[in-house]
């Protein structure tokens, strides 16, 4: 990414052609537990790019996450070292993934202006909002914003693994009302 004069960011995607929104895959029950480890994979070391690169993200979930599977042909062609270990060989297929929607988005070292979706976002951001209702123009240093993808890749991890969401709530109202009784736990 890059800022340009005018304060515009410009962000150039892939083709997206024959993908689809993680959270559609999910709800397919289709992938195995070794597609669902290599997607996994995918999604940190993507995040880990974003971070790396000053990036947060800010609203991580399967339905910003795009997913595409590629055949691979198995081949024997001796001109590939065997040095070579990008694709296993006993890999049949490529799980790409694309972080999209950067609506949400910051660049280090500004400080973030967003929320999330609540079922991702983690207890601290949730209970610094809840003290803050009546103010529109929150914002949180980008250190926080980058604890606050981890723990929203916890949850879009978690969901990849069991099917479900970790927290399936709808409104702020039920997810404050639910971190309460997990603290009375």
């Amino acid at each position: 990414p890059q800022i340009h004069g005018d304060g515009c960011l410009c962000i150039i995607t892939d083709d997206l052609e024959n993908s689809t929104d993680l959270y559609d895959v999910l709800e397919l029950d289709v992938l195995t537990l070794d597609e669902k480890i290599q997607i996994s994979r995918n999604i940190i070391h993507s995040l880990y790019h974003l971070h790396d690169i000053g990036v947060c993200h800010g609203d991580l979930k399967p339905e910003n996450i795009i997913y595409s599977k590629v055949d691979v042909i198995p081949c024997s062609c001796t001109a590939i070292p065997s040095s070579c270990k990008a694709i296993p060989s006993s890999c049949t297929a490529i799980h790409n993934i694309r972080i999209v929607d950067f609506g949400h988005s910051c660049i280090r070292p500004n400080v973030c202006q967003h929320f999330g979706t609540y079922s991702y976002a983690p207890p601290e951001q949730l209970n610094r909002r809840e003290n803050m209702l009546e103010i529109t123009d929150e914002t949180f240093t980008f250190e926080d914003c980058l604890c606050f993808d981890v723990f929203s890749l916890g949850s879009v991890l978690f969901t990849v693994f069991t099917d479900t969401m970790m927290f399936p709530v709808e409104t702020f109202c039920q997810i404050l009302k639910m971190y309460s009784n997990l603290e009375e736990l």
